[in-house]
Protein backbone atom coordinates (compact mmCIF):
# COMPACT_ATOMS: atom_id res chain seq x y z
CA UNK A 1 0.00 0.00 0.00
CA UNK A 2 1.06 3.64 -0.18
CA UNK A 3 -0.47 6.18 1.97
CA UNK A 4 -1.92 9.56 0.44
CA UNK A 5 -2.37 12.76 2.80
CA UNK A 6 -3.39 16.30 1.98
CA UNK A 7 -4.14 18.11 -1.12
CA UNK A 8 -5.72 15.50 -2.90
CA UNK A 9 -9.53 14.63 -3.31
CA UNK A 10 -9.94 11.55 -1.60
CA UNK A 11 -6.60 10.74 0.23
CA UNK A 12 -6.44 8.01 2.38
CA UNK A 13 -4.15 4.21 1.74
CA UNK A 14 -4.28 2.88 -1.82
CA UNK A 15 -3.45 -0.72 -2.19
CA UNK A 16 -0.46 -0.71 -5.22
CA UNK A 17 0.18 -2.60 -8.22
CA UNK A 18 3.90 -3.79 -9.25
CA UNK A 19 4.80 -1.10 -11.74
CA UNK A 20 2.20 1.38 -10.61
CA UNK A 21 4.01 5.01 -10.58
CA UNK A 22 3.11 8.42 -8.30
CA UNK A 23 0.90 9.86 -11.22
CA UNK A 24 -1.32 6.81 -11.07
CA UNK A 25 -1.84 6.31 -7.90
CA UNK A 26 -2.50 10.45 -7.49
CA UNK A 27 -4.85 9.81 -10.46
CA UNK A 28 -6.69 7.19 -8.92
CA UNK A 29 -7.16 9.38 -5.15
CA UNK A 30 -8.95 12.13 -7.99
CA UNK A 31 -6.28 14.32 -8.47
CA UNK A 32 -5.04 17.51 -6.48
CA UNK A 33 -7.14 20.03 -4.91
CA UNK A 34 -7.26 23.51 -5.95
CA UNK A 35 -5.58 24.31 -3.02
CA UNK A 36 -2.22 22.09 -3.48
CA UNK A 37 0.73 23.20 -3.35
CA UNK A 38 2.39 20.21 -5.74
CA UNK A 39 6.11 22.01 -5.51
CA UNK A 40 5.91 21.44 -1.88
CA UNK A 41 5.20 17.50 -2.34
CA UNK A 42 6.96 15.43 0.37
CA UNK A 43 7.74 11.56 -0.64
CA UNK A 44 9.10 9.27 1.96
CA UNK A 45 10.31 5.95 1.58
CA UNK A 46 10.64 3.32 4.67
CA UNK A 47 14.14 1.86 3.29
CA UNK A 48 15.66 5.58 3.23
CA UNK A 49 14.27 6.26 6.70
CA UNK A 50 16.63 3.13 8.04
CA UNK A 51 19.09 4.55 6.02
CA UNK A 52 19.04 8.21 7.42
CA UNK A 53 18.82 6.42 11.21
CA UNK A 54 21.59 4.26 10.73
CA UNK A 55 23.58 7.04 9.18
CA UNK A 56 22.92 9.47 12.44
CA UNK A 57 24.07 6.59 14.78
CA UNK A 58 27.55 6.18 12.89
CA UNK A 59 28.05 9.84 13.11
CA UNK A 60 27.37 9.56 16.79
CA UNK A 61 29.45 6.29 16.86
CA UNK A 62 32.21 8.41 15.18
CA UNK A 63 31.88 11.36 17.30
CA UNK A 64 32.34 9.57 21.02
CA UNK A 65 35.16 7.92 19.03
CA UNK A 66 37.02 11.26 18.16
CA UNK A 67 36.47 12.30 21.34
CA UNK A 68 37.82 9.63 23.67
CA UNK A 69 40.80 9.12 21.51
CA UNK A 70 41.14 12.93 22.36
CA UNK A 71 41.27 12.54 26.08
CA UNK A 72 43.21 9.09 25.34
CA UNK A 73 46.42 11.16 23.53
CA UNK A 74 45.67 14.06 25.96
CA UNK A 75 45.43 16.44 23.25
CA UNK A 76 44.18 19.73 24.04
CA UNK A 77 39.60 19.53 24.39
CA UNK A 78 37.23 22.74 25.14
CA UNK A 79 34.36 20.33 24.17
CA UNK A 80 33.11 18.90 27.22
CA UNK A 81 31.73 15.20 28.17
CA UNK A 82 28.12 17.00 28.79
CA UNK A 83 28.54 18.71 25.19
CA UNK A 84 29.43 15.62 23.50
CA UNK A 85 26.55 13.08 25.51
CA UNK A 86 23.87 15.43 24.55
CA UNK A 87 24.55 15.64 20.68
CA UNK A 88 25.43 12.05 20.12
CA UNK A 89 21.65 11.12 22.12
CA UNK A 90 19.93 13.11 19.69
CA UNK A 91 21.48 11.49 16.77
CA UNK A 92 21.06 7.71 18.23
CA UNK A 93 17.16 8.19 18.67
CA UNK A 94 17.28 10.40 15.36
CA UNK A 95 14.30 8.84 12.90
CA UNK A 96 14.52 9.45 9.55
CA UNK A 97 12.04 10.95 7.15
CA UNK A 98 12.68 8.77 4.33
CA UNK A 99 12.29 11.72 2.06
CA UNK A 100 12.77 11.21 -1.28
CA UNK A 101 13.53 14.23 -3.56
CA UNK A 102 10.65 14.28 -6.76
CA UNK A 103 8.88 16.70 -8.93
CA UNK A 104 5.74 15.52 -8.99
CA UNK A 105 3.87 18.60 -11.16
CA UNK A 106 6.52 17.29 -13.74
CA UNK A 107 5.50 13.37 -12.61
CA UNK A 108 1.93 14.16 -13.25
CA UNK A 109 2.50 15.93 -16.74
CA UNK A 110 3.91 12.73 -17.73
CA UNK A 111 7.38 13.50 -17.62
CA UNK A 112 8.97 9.43 -17.53
CA UNK A 113 12.06 10.71 -15.54
CA UNK A 114 10.43 12.13 -12.74
CA UNK A 115 7.17 9.20 -12.18
CA UNK A 116 8.90 6.90 -10.01
CA UNK A 117 7.71 3.50 -9.33
CA UNK A 118 5.66 3.61 -5.93
CA UNK A 119 6.38 0.40 -3.13
CA UNK A 120 4.82 -0.75 -0.21
CA UNK A 121 4.87 1.47 2.63
CA UNK A 122 5.11 4.65 0.68
CA UNK A 123 3.97 8.19 1.89
CA UNK A 124 3.06 11.00 -0.23
CA UNK A 125 2.10 14.44 1.61
CA UNK A 126 0.80 17.17 -0.92
CA UNK A 127 0.72 19.93 1.58
CA UNK A 128 -1.67 23.63 0.71
CA UNK A 129 0.01 26.59 -1.19
CA UNK A 130 2.50 27.85 0.79
CA UNK A 131 2.69 31.25 1.86
CA UNK A 132 6.03 31.50 4.27
CA UNK A 133 9.18 31.37 4.74
CA UNK A 134 11.15 29.48 7.48
CA UNK A 135 14.61 30.25 9.21
CA UNK A 136 16.06 27.44 11.20
CA UNK A 137 19.87 27.01 12.95
CA UNK A 138 21.97 29.20 14.64
CA UNK A 139 19.88 31.98 14.75
CA UNK A 140 18.50 34.22 17.63
CA UNK A 141 15.13 34.06 17.58
CA UNK A 142 13.83 31.19 14.50
CA UNK A 143 10.84 30.97 13.10
CA UNK A 144 8.54 31.38 10.18
CA UNK A 145 7.45 34.83 8.55
CA UNK A 146 5.04 35.56 5.73
CA UNK A 147 6.70 35.60 2.72
CA UNK A 148 7.41 38.81 0.61
CA UNK A 149 8.88 38.85 -2.69
CA UNK A 150 10.91 42.02 -1.68
CA UNK A 151 13.00 40.84 1.09
CA UNK A 152 15.78 38.66 1.21
CA UNK A 153 17.92 36.44 2.51
CA UNK A 154 19.56 38.58 4.86
CA UNK A 155 16.04 40.59 5.42
CA UNK A 156 14.52 37.26 6.79
CA UNK A 157 17.40 36.32 9.12
CA UNK A 158 16.87 39.81 10.52
CA UNK A 159 13.54 39.46 11.28
CA UNK A 160 15.13 35.90 13.34
CA UNK A 161 16.71 38.80 15.34
CA UNK A 162 19.77 37.98 13.64
CA UNK A 163 22.70 35.32 13.87
CA UNK A 164 23.94 33.71 16.86
CA UNK A 165 27.83 33.81 17.75
CA UNK A 166 28.09 30.27 16.85
CA UNK A 167 26.78 30.54 13.54
CA UNK A 168 28.60 29.76 9.56
CA UNK A 169 27.23 33.09 7.93
CA UNK A 170 29.44 31.75 5.22
CA UNK A 171 27.55 28.34 4.55
CA UNK A 172 23.80 29.79 4.49
CA UNK A 173 21.47 27.18 2.38
CA UNK A 174 17.92 27.58 1.45
CA UNK A 175 16.15 24.20 1.60
CA UNK A 176 13.42 24.34 -1.09
CA UNK A 177 9.97 22.97 -0.36
CA UNK A 178 10.37 20.02 -2.71
CA UNK A 179 13.59 19.28 -0.58
CA UNK A 180 16.22 20.54 -2.51
CA UNK A 181 19.46 22.71 -1.44
CA UNK A 182 20.36 25.55 -2.74
CA UNK A 183 23.88 27.09 -1.41
CA UNK A 184 24.85 30.42 -1.09
CA UNK A 185 28.04 32.76 -1.14
CA UNK A 186 28.37 35.12 1.57
CA UNK A 187 30.04 37.26 -1.40
CA UNK A 188 26.43 37.68 -2.76
CA UNK A 189 23.65 37.07 -0.69
CA UNK A 190 24.39 40.01 1.02
CA UNK A 191 22.88 42.95 0.25
CA UNK A 192 22.49 41.16 -3.56
CA UNK A 193 19.44 42.12 -5.58
CA UNK A 194 19.97 38.23 -6.97
CA UNK A 195 19.03 36.87 -3.79
CA UNK A 196 15.49 38.25 -3.46
CA UNK A 197 14.56 36.13 -6.85
CA UNK A 198 16.31 32.94 -5.19
CA UNK A 199 13.84 32.81 -2.61
CA UNK A 200 10.03 31.46 -2.97
CA UNK A 201 7.35 30.71 -0.92
CA UNK A 202 8.04 27.97 1.06
CA UNK A 203 11.63 27.82 1.29
CA UNK A 204 13.42 27.33 4.32
CA UNK A 205 17.09 29.16 5.33
CA UNK A 206 19.85 27.20 7.53
CA UNK A 207 22.24 28.99 9.50
CA UNK A 208 24.60 26.14 10.21
CA UNK A 209 26.86 25.95 13.37
CA UNK A 210 30.34 27.50 12.53
CA UNK A 211 32.63 24.21 13.43
CA UNK A 212 35.29 26.14 13.87
CA UNK A 213 33.44 27.76 16.92
CA UNK A 214 35.50 24.93 18.97
CA UNK A 215 37.67 22.21 17.74
CA UNK A 216 36.35 20.72 15.38
CA UNK A 217 34.69 16.90 16.27
CA UNK A 218 34.36 14.75 13.10
CA UNK A 219 32.16 15.81 10.08
CA UNK A 220 30.34 18.20 12.78
CA UNK A 221 28.68 20.31 9.65
CA UNK A 222 26.89 17.48 8.42
CA UNK A 223 25.90 16.28 11.87
CA UNK A 224 24.04 19.33 11.80
CA UNK A 225 22.40 18.58 8.89
CA UNK A 226 20.97 15.76 9.85
CA UNK A 227 18.99 17.46 12.64
CA UNK A 228 18.19 20.73 10.77
CA UNK A 229 16.07 18.12 8.63
CA UNK A 230 13.74 17.13 10.83
CA UNK A 231 12.96 20.71 10.81
CA UNK A 232 12.44 22.09 7.69
CA UNK A 233 9.19 20.40 6.64
CA UNK A 234 7.58 21.64 9.83
CA UNK A 235 6.42 24.53 7.49
CA UNK A 236 5.06 22.26 4.86
CA UNK A 237 3.29 20.07 7.13
CA UNK A 238 1.25 22.44 8.87
CA UNK A 239 -0.07 23.48 5.54
CA UNK A 240 -2.23 20.20 5.52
Amino acid sequence: TISLRGAVLFPGNYVISPGEKISDVVRRAGGLTDLAFPEGAIFNRVVIARRQSERAQAFAADIRQTFASRLLTEETTSTGLEEVLLITDQLDTFEGQGRLLIDLPAAIAGNSEFDYEVEDGDELIIPRASDTVSVVGEVRQPGTHIYQSNLTVEDYIGLSAGTSKRADQSAIYIVRANGSVTTLDSSWWRFSESSQERLRAGDSIVVPVDSQHKESLAQWREVTQIIYQGMVSVAALANL
